[in-house]
């Protein structure tokens, strides 16, 4: 049996060991003393209907990490939140995206990369406002929110599969209070690194506070660059140790007003910079070649630098039987990829022959304004409407420089010597009304129904300058505009039999809008390539809308006089107009087309106890059987997937154990124990087209363990991260893709190796 099937069994045991076993529980509690009768769990609350619930009352399926677990358990970036969360997935480990980060749930992801076209399938919102690419760390938080299915209702059509929301702590006027943390560690086969991070709560009336937040991560590399001349066979210097490192720094200032009883304001401005150090190409590294570590070949390093901002305005008014909510909010975001290496593909078709480079800028200006409105009085009936209004800028800018006077296959390029030069603009302007009606017919059953109405309008412009094989006649400029308009609902059923158990079956709509796809050139070649793979000799300058419904039974049960808490869901999601990428087209990527139908069946099962006084387990499993419905091509030759194959990137099989022993050794020092283990089931990189093999990515574990003492206001632990030292790939590409090899090795990239350190903090009161 392989070793990843055996972990997979042994999640699965264990979580079905704690189910049946942590019944028993009540009877033993009977047996003890009167103190046992009252340990329980934390009532988790959510916002995830834009108001405050118990976990237990919201019929969706969530999963909730809250501040305390986040702090515990050291989460602190978007991979890490994958890990936790079964049925999470992603195609990127972390730590190397400029672009969008690429995010599914449930097996509906995107098919179409993430840069200047098409949108994820699952919304990212900082409290209750919408982002479209951030990567923020996760510090001084009060909890994540991971909804699960279609949320177009209330969060709108980035909500195709879901929303992942974090929310941040606000100001509060009890107390001074705060926290210090300071942080070394040590990576294999790198070097070493620091973080540091504080968080000061300061009430200055008592009704006025402001809170505020800080860190700077300084992560070692721990890839070795090995220098290559021109033709990239030929080593020209000894190995630059340590090659990746990742510097990311930024934070948060808040303030939060309360004059009366009935009238909140929340300020909140963040902020993040974010600057990477690869060699090779960027986003990926060659796997390891020796135990020294992994090795990339390089020409020149690379620099990719984030840095992005967000303001928001956060009102909350209590007039009478209803509440009125308003949210302002203003996101941006600038990042820069220097000096690509582009010498495989461009410099070796140059005359003369050059290393070639390249350059990408991407800018985003999103604003955000949504009113919402919802009832607060005792009534069987209640509802919730609001409207949305949001514009979004976004240009980017793409520069492949050479020698001035050079050629490409006789072709001259510009006069200022680019193969290809490019400047894109988009506006996205959208606009929605939406509400639900909730009607409780008795104590036990209530239902939902929720509509959302919306209008997309996308203006672009695009111009163009370079070689005449890229661009026709050297110079052109591309306008136009779409407009997209629709509607999507919810309808909900209840049952909630007593006050521990709550059963619900939902069939909701998810809807993610369409768009514009980068132009490609009109030269004889790219108009062939056109003609063998989508069966025309022009490729659209657009795509369609693409949507699915889910239907969906949950659970939600309160278990053990509240010491058990097991969630449970069963869905099946049909997906049309599959929002797809046919890459590469005339050797460029970017262009998406609508074709083919998917769908997604499974299970979510979540566990919290309270075993005892001091020793607290959680965990969760997920099974997603994600296959495309029929063929997906798109009138060529080209098929990017047959009829019954798995929907890339997507793992059937996902868990995770986390555990907490926490009990005092002295009468002043308490001890601690923690660790997770996370679970990742093998993943299809690469469809089967033809008589090709389908290309696998390995299943894989990740370990993490944390061991310490806290005395007083202090807390010292030592820990390591990815115990496994678990390598997976990330790319899972077997195939030579042009530019993506030096020297036989098919560049890659993975999570971080293991990593070992010591972390001190301090909190004050």
């Amino acid at each position: 049996m392989k070793p990843y099937k055996s972990l997979h069994y042994s999640i699965t045991y264990i979580v079905a060991t704690m189910v049946s076993g942590l019944f028993c529980s009540p009877l033993m509690a009977q047996q003890g003393s009167d103190d046992e009768y009252q340990l329980k769990l934390e009532e988790v609350i959510v916002t995830a209907q834009k108001r405050e619930q118990s976990l237990q009352d919201v019929a969706i399926s969530i999963t909730a990490i809250t501040g305390t677990d986040l702090e515990k358990f050291a989460i602190r970036n978007f991979n890490d939140i994958v890990e936790m969360i079964p049925g999470l997935s992603t195609n990127s480990p972390g730590g190397f995206a400029v672009g969008t980060r690429v995010i599914g749930i449930r097996g509906i992801q995107s098919q179409s990369g993430a840069w200047l076209v098409a949108e994820n399938t699952v919304g990212f919102y900082i409290n209750n406002t919408p982002i479209s690419a951030a990567d923020p760390r996760l510090v001084d938080l009060e909890r994540v929110e991971v909804l699960r299915g279609p949320q177009g209702t209330l969060y709108g059509a980035s909500s195709l599969a879901g929303v992942l929301k974090l929310v941040t702590r606000k100001p509060g006027f009890d107390g001074f209070t705060g926290h210090v943390q300071g942080e070394i560690s040590s990576i294999k086969h790198g070097g070493s690194g620091t973080d540091f991070q504080a968080s000061m709560n300061i009430p200055l009336s008592s009704n006025f506070a402001i809170r505020a937040s800080a860190f700077y991560d300084d992560q070692p590399g721990y890839i070795d660059g090995r220098p290559v001349d021109q033709s990239g066979f030929v080593v020209t210097g000894p190995d630059e140790k340590d090659f990746n490192g990742l510097k990311h720094k930024g934070g948060r200032i808040a303030a939060y007003w309360e004059p009366t009883e009935n009238f909140r304001a929340h300020l909140s401005f963040m902020l993040n910079d974010t600057a990477y150090e690869t060699g090779g190409f960027v986003d990926q590294f060659a796997p390891d070649l020796s135990d020294d570590g992994p090795v990339t070949f390089f020409r020149f390093a690379a620099i990719q630098a984030v840095d992005d901002d967000l303001t928001s305005l956060e009102i909350e008014w209590d007039v009478a039987s209803f509440q009125i909510q308003s949210t302002t909010s203003v996101f941006n975001q600038a990042s820069e990829t220097t000096e690509v290496d582009t010498t495989n593909f461009f410099g070796l078709i140059s005359t003369p022959a050059q290393i070639s480079t390249a350059t990408y800028q991407l800018e985003r200006d999103e604003f955000t304004q949504e009113v919402r409105l919802f009832s607060t009085w005792d009534s069987k009936f209640n509802y919730h409407v609001g409207a949305l209004y949001s514009k979004r800028e976004q240009g980017y800018e793409t520069r492949f420089p050479m020698i001035p006077g050079s050629t490409v296959f006789g072709f001259p390029n510009s006069d200022d010597g680019f193969i290809f030069w490019s400047s894109s603009t988009r506006l996205i302007e959208e606009k929605a009304l939406f509400g639900q009606i909730t009607y409780d017919f008795s104590k036990q059953w209530s239902a939902t129904v929720g509509a959302r109405t919306f209008k997309f309008n996308t203006e672009l412009n695009d111009h163009f300058r370079g070689n005449l094989l890229f661009v026709a006649g050297g110079d052109s400029i591309l306008e136009g505009e779409s407009k997209i308009s629709d509607e999507v609902y919810k309808f909900d059923l209840q049952f909630r039999p007593n006050d521990d158990l709550l059963l619900y079956a939902t069939a909701s709509e998810g809807f993610r809008a369409g768009g514009s796809n980068f132009p490609l050139p009109p030269s004889p070649s790219c108009m062939a390539d056109l003609e063998d793979k989508i069966g025309t000799p022009t490729a659209p300058l657009g795509y369609d809308p693409d949507g699915l419904w889910n239907y969906e039974f949950g659970m939600k049960w309160t278990a053990a006089e509240g010491r058990v808490i097991l969630n449970a869901a069963i869905f099946r999601m049909d997906w049309n107009d599959i929002q797809v990428g046919v890459s590469p087209l005339c050797g460029l990527n970017g262009t998406v087309m609508n074709a083919g139908k998917a769908k997604s069946e499974g299970f979510e099962l979540e566990l919290d106890a309270a075993i005892t006084e001091h020793f607290t387990v959680g965990g969760g499993i997920s099974y997603v059987d994600a296959t495309f419905s029929d063929d997906v091509s798109f009138g060529g030759s080209f098929i990017f997937a047959s009829a019954g194959t798995r929907v890339p990137d997507v793992a059937e099989w996902t868990g995770n154990i986390r555990a907490d022993y926490t009990a005092p050794i002295t009468d002043t020092i308490t001890g601690f124990a923690r660790v997770t283990l996370s679970y990742r089931g093998d993943r299809l990189a690469i469809p089967g087209i033809g008589n090709t093999d389908p290309k696998i990515k390995d299943a894989y574990e990740i370990l993490n363990l944390r061991l310490g003492i806290g005395w007083n206001n202090w807390t010292l632990a030592l820990f390591a991260d990815n115990l496994t030292n678990s390598r997976p790939s990330f790319s899972g590409l077997p195939l030579t893709v042009a530019g993506s090899e030096i020297q036989a090795v098919t560049i890659d990239y993975s999570l971080r190796p293991t990593s070992y350190g010591l972390s001190v903090r301090y909190d004050f009161y």
